[in-house]
């Protein structure tokens, strides 16, 4: 019920129509753009590293209420994960200011040095700030740090910003040192350190059990551990998502992160719009955070409308240009586009800064394959041969080829999934088994090749998308085609 009357109330907003994003602009960016460092500390010890990224964190969120400026940011865990001179920022982005800075906590002192730099004339201004700590002295300096950048740059702030700016999230300094530090662990998107994120947001709840933030975040925990399927009881960790992210809800409806878990909930469940509703009201709540505008172009992608789904990848990059999934998913369209050359250089890029990267290597046979070069594309795979991924992407070059002998020599007594069944038919201009194993992989959940279908220049795609009955199909369960028109130039 909870879930259904807070649809209602996103939808009743009219949020999809209010919300524009900074690329609906005539000229972006038409405010200042500021990069946010992440703060360091000058005490090697991994509480106080929590603390200062923390820090960051906080700082970023009490900025983002700040109307004058657009944010992006790196990574806040991200200093040794990537290299920065492969992505030229300020040419990028053309950023006007770049704030920096470090937190020093000694005995009962805490001490903040801000840095804010005039990227254009290299014009330093210092921010120093020097209090006896205490949790009320930690969150109100982060408010000081944001409303002096607000002064510094002479943005007026009235005093319903100024309200949401000083407000503070909590009373209790044990149980954010737990958020905090379960907001490290979750960085590392391992089993260990998810369940070690659990154990700390366990921690703050007992003393919050009804805090907002706490549930809201442990919803986003138990997701992540869900869908990279690091449990052995998936289905359980989702429902304790949704347990945790209708808690936050129930104390906050504004808590970004319940409403993204809603959104993952709903788009599982085949509810595109309730997803859209939810992700639309994140982003406008989130003010500068890409991930849920990464969560967007992915939903658009899965139903067809593969224009805002572009929008919104363009956006995620621009608030966070070191974000490795979101180039990735940009290079994505930009191969859907037919922009191929574009595609082989954005991924040189994406290497060069992350090459430890999961995906990144994934390209290079997509990239082969569109241009026909199949010997190529099967040698770039990057997984072993016999894995299940060897296996699905070897067997998608083959059923582009067209090499069927080799395609069945590829799966020998195994049986293929109904979804490359289904691109085999396509191929063989079997339009009525086709047909029928669509309707067979979208009644047995086989939605991974959705995204593909829409995004990538394959033959078998190609031809799929043409079939009578395909579109028909596909609106039954709330999933659009888009076809590329290849003579269209689209700039990213």
């Amino acid at each position: 019920a909870l879930i259904f009357l807070i649809v209602l109330s996103v939808i009743g907003l009219g949020l999809s129509s209010q919300y524009r994003t900074p690329l609906q602009s005539a000229a972006w960016p038409d405010k200042p753009v500021i990069e946010v460092m992440p703060f360091g500390s000058l005490v090697d010890d991994q509480t106080h590293l929590a603390f200062a990224q923390g820090f960051t964190s906080e700082v970023l969120h009490k900025i983002s209420h700040l109307d004058g400026f657009y944010v992006i940011k790196p990574e806040i865990r991200g200093a040794s994960g990537f290299d920065r001179s492969a992505i030229d920022v300020d040419q990028e982005l053309q950023t006007d200011y770049v704030l920096s800075g470090n937190v020093q906590i000694h005995g009962t002192e805490i001490r903040i040095a801000v840095e804010l730099k005039n990227a254009q004339s290299g014009h330093i201004e210092p921010l120093n700030f020097k209090r006896h700590f205490d949790l009320q002295t930690y969150f109100d300096l982060q408010a000081e740090v944001a409303l002096a950048i607000a002064e510094t740059l002479k943005f007026e702030t009235g005093p319903e910003v100024v309200e949401r700016v000083v407000a503070r999230p909590t009373d209790q300094l044990d149980a954010h040192r737990h958020y905090l530090l379960a907001k490290d662990a979750w960085m590392d998107r391992t089993h260990d350190s998810l369940q070690s994120a659990i154990q700390h947001l366990r921690t703050a709840l007992q003393l919050e059990p009804q805090s907002a933030r706490y549930n809201g975040f442990l919803g986003i925990v138990y997701t992540t551990l869900a869908e990279n399927e690091l449990t052995d009881d998936v289905s359980s960790c989702f429902r304790a998502a949704l347990d945790h992210a209708e808690i936050a809800l129930a104390s906050d409806p504004n808590n970004c992160e319940a409403l993204i878990v809603l959104a993952d909930y709903s788009e599982r469940s085949r509810d595109f719009v309730q997803a859209e509703a939810y992700l639309l009201a994140a982003a406008h709540i989130s003010n500068g955070d890409e991930t849920v505008h990464q969560s967007l172009a992915e939903l658009y992608i899965k139903t067809g409308n593969i224009a805002k789904g572009l929008e919104h990848i363009q956006v995620a990059r621009i608030l966070n240009p070191f974000n490795p999934a979101v180039r990735w998913l940009e290079n994505k369209f930009l191969l859907a586009f037919g922009k191929i050359e574009e595609s082989k250089k954005s991924n040189e890029t994406l290497i060069k800064g992350w090459p430890e990267y999961p995906n990144v290597q994934n390209y290079l046979w997509e990239y082969h394959l569109v241009r026909g070069e199949y010997a190529q594309a099967l040698d770039a795979i990057p997984d072993a041969p016999g894995s299940s991924r060897h296996t699905i992407m070897a067997s998608l070059v083959l059923i582009d080829q067209q090499d069927w002998q080799a395609l069945e020599a590829l799966h020998g007594d195994r049986e293929m999934s109904t979804s490359l069944k289904l691109l085999a038919a396509t191929q063989r201009n079997d339009a009525e088994l086709a047909c029928r194993l669509l309707r067979n992989a979208l009644a047995n959940d086989e939605f991974w090749w959705t995204s593909y279908l829409q995004v990538a220049p394959f033959a078998a795609f190609e031809k799929l998308k043409s079939q009578p009955c395909t579109e028909d199909i596909l609106k039954q369960y709330g999933i659009g085609i888009h076809h590329v028109p290849r003579s269209e130039i689209y700039e990213i």
